[in-house]
């Protein structure tokens, strides 16, 4: 689980954060706690507010609080915790301790799962390269094929050449790769026309599962094929550090492979008629000039016009793709562009509010706190206290 940031917004619907309070400040007697474990089946309950103080070392927080979902934060500025948020400290790799404050009377529930202070752990390892090759061929190379106990990564430079992976045959062109499975028999030949060259890396696997990258093609996006000119560029120039810069970048091209597949197969069930593209067009078109335009005066009739159709079929589109009208969504995205320029710090809540043409201050402070929980201004202090 990510570790969060206790700020005020991203904390505003479990507590919020205070100054270091003091005896007068807190209706219940304090404690000094000291978390021993790194994880947790349970969270703590109490029906009236709580304090907490992080005193030393490095402690983590688990809150669920209502329709709120469980997260994680690090415990590292003193917090009063709403009533009836449920809780969960922990030590993350260091001996930590920190003052509660609480009413005597808890109530204690079960997480739902085991809560664990870690940090981030990769879901595939790469734990070694076993070869690293670059060829250039002729259109008339063949190579009768092999099957070895690790993976493969076939990525195709110059050309294309046909890989038979047992017994069935993929067309690899330029930018194209493949990955062998271990124990996969393939070969690999070129179909006689132009000169080819491809680079193959040999590799093994020491956490995760890659079967979904095998006995496929995958195309290559921008970011893979900055990827592969890295791994290139390594193998040509052989620096110091290369072998980590070029097993940092196959990781890379695992992951993005992956990413990829995995997004492809959560989009399987989504509708792909002519009819549903179109629609799904618009809304983007209309999207785009949106943001592109926020800082101008925007209205439906202008849309219609821009995107060549009628303003009550973009209104009932943004009502069936997006759930909401053209004008809520506009204001919701000039509310998300108003917190980026006040992170900003170079502007004033009411230079802002003009920038974002909202009628006065008080109703942009109204629709932010809306929005954000917290009004322009106590999010302005939050960063700038940061």
């Amino acid at each position: 689980m990510k570790i969060n940031e206790i700020n005020a917004i991203e904390f505003s619907g479990y507590g919020k954060i205070v100054k270091k309070f003091s005896d007068a400040e807190v209706p219940w007697k304090q404690t000094t706690i000291s978390p021993t474990g790194d994880r947790s089946e349970e969270l703590w309950r109490y029906g009236r507010p709580v304090y907490l103080e992080p005193l030393e070392g490095t402690g983590v927080i688990f809150v669920e609080s209502g329709s709120q979902p469980i997260k994680m934060f690090l415990l590292d500025k003193p917090i009063v915790l709403d009533p009836d948020c449920s809780f969960c400290i922990l030590s993350y790799y260091s001996d930590f301790k920190c003052i509660m404050a609480a009413p005597d009377t808890r109530e204690t529930v079960r997480a739902g799962s085991v809560l664990t202070a870690s940090g981030i752990y990769p879901n595939i390892v790469a734990e070694r390269i076993n070869t690293v090759l670059y060829q250039e061929r002729t259109g008339k190379f063949s190579f009768k094929g092999e099957k070895h106990p690790y993976w493969e990564m076939t990525y195709m430079d110059v050309g294309s050449m046909v890989c038979t992976v047992d017994g069935v045959d993929y067309e690899l062109k330029k930018g194209e790769m493949m990955f062998f499975a271990p124990m996969q028999y393939h070969s690999q030949w070129g179909t006689g026309g132009e000169p080819l060259a491809f680079l193959t890396v040999t590799f093994e696997i020491s956490e995760g599962d890659m079967t979904l990258l095998s006995d496929r093609v995958l195309s290559s996006s921008a970011d893979m094929h900055r990827v592969m000119k890295t791994i290139l560029s390594e193998y040509r120039e052989d620096n110091i550090y290369s072998g980590g810069m070029i097993l940092a970048s196959l990781m890379q091209a695992i992951i993005i492979s992956m990413r990829s597949l995995q997004m492809e197969r959560a989009d399987v069930n989504i509708q792909s008629n002519v009819s549903d593209k179109t629609k799904n067009d618009i809304v983007e078109r209309c999207i785009q000039i949106i943001d592109s335009e926020l800082q101008e005066r925007i209205t439906l009739e202008m849309l219609a016009k821009r995107v060549c159709v009628s303003m009550s079929y973009i209104s009932k589109l943004f009502r069936s793709e997006l759930g909401m009208g053209v004008s809520v969504f506009i204001k919701e995205r000039r509310l998300d562009r108003a917190k980026e320029l006040i992170r900003s710090g170079k502007y004033t809540i009411t230079q802002v509010s003009d920038m974002m043409g909202f009628c006065s201050v008080t109703y942009f402070s109204t629709e932010f706190k809306r929005k954000f929980g917290v009004t322009p201004s106590d999010y302005s202090r939050s960063i700038a206290a940061l």
